[in-house]
């Protein structure tokens, strides 16, 4: 059975931290190890991170003495990791309990991918009145294809920054480029398009926090 890593970078959203965290804790696959990386926030979410020591079987929190923003935030905290995966999660999401069940079985199922990812809950309505996001993408598509279908000609990312990948693919490929920002997230997904599949779970099992921020959408222009 392999071994799950749960690495969460978070930035000033302890109000939301506990919701995040909570849901975590309630999932049917416990995670093996959480790693929580603050990245020295003004606010100081130590308080918050600490109620939730007991709830894992191993729960590291770590404040940073000084800001790496997000590049190298999630480089220090993926650094930690010794599971088989390592699952990438945002510090004001909520997550369905399966979450890390279906990844797993995801990937176990599909040996040539190099990360899963899955459907969402954006909180708040389209103009068609949907607010699950949900495409048509198969269980596992090969690199290249999925490169060519869902990167080439397209101004946004169908991949959020939450995924699932294998720490054999992360050895091979990271770090993540500081020189794409907050967007480096992307660029490695990229990246991992050129060497292993993609895996998908047709499922809304992420609900996104929607609070307002320019970070929140990914474009190339």
């Amino acid at each position: 059975m392999a071994r799950i890593s749960v690495c969460i970078t978070h930035y000033d959203r302890p109000h939301k931290l506990g919701a995040t965290l909570e849901s975590l804790a309630r999932q049917t696959r416990v995670p093996d190890e959480v790693f929580l990386w603050d990245d020295c926030s003004p606010h100081d979410p130590t308080e918050i991170a600490l109620v939730f020591q007991s709830r894992f079987p191993c729960f590291v929190y770590h404040r940073n003495e000084h800001n790496l923003n997000m590049p190298g935030n999630l480089n220090a905290v993926i650094a930690q990791a010794t599971g088989d995966y390592i699952a990438n999660l945002h510090d004001a999401d909520t997550f369905h309990p399966t979450l890390l069940e279906k990844w797993e079985r995801s990937l176990d199922a599909h040996p040539t991918a190099g990360l899963v990812f899955c459907g969402y809950d954006t909180m708040v309505e389209s103009p068609n009145g949907q607010r699950l996001c949900i495409h048509d993408i198969p269980p596992l598509t090969q690199g290249r294809a999925f490169f060519d279908r869902w990167f080439v000609g397209n101004t946004g990312s169908v991949i959020w920054g939450t995924v699932m990948a294998r720490k054999s693919a992360y050895d091979q490929l990271l770090p993540f480029n500081p020189t794409y920002r907050n967007w480096s997230d992307v660029e490695m997904w990229l990246r991992m398009c050129r060497s292993h599949d993609i895996a998908y779970v047709a499922e809304p099992l992420i609900v996104l926090d929607n609070s307002p921020t320019p970070l929140r959408r990914f474009s190339w222009f």
